[in-house]
């Protein structure tokens, strides 16, 4: 819920392509160990990430690009 202006809460709609992903979100969606995600961080090859404070997050669309470009290479 966020103000509106006018002392009153809105709800705020977000589509699920904006909502923030975990790190744990992105390992459950790719079916693969949360320690691996966090390897793909620090070896700069899995999807970008950001910072939010302390915690990690992912943007679904750079995820969905990520993974599309894993496919195309491995046409390729």
């Amino acid at each position: 819920m966020v103000e509106n202006g006018t002392g009153e809460r809105a709800s705020m709609t977000i589509k699920d392509t904006d909502r923030l992903m975990t790190a744990r979100d992105l390992a459950e969606y790719l079916e693969v160990p949360l320690a691996t995600v966090y390897s793909w961080r620090r070896r700069r090859e899995g999807p970008p990430g950001f910072r939010v404070g302390r915690h990690l997050r992912y943007r679904w669309r750079d995820v969905e690009r990520w993974v599309d470009s894993q496919l195309r290479n491995a046409k390729a």
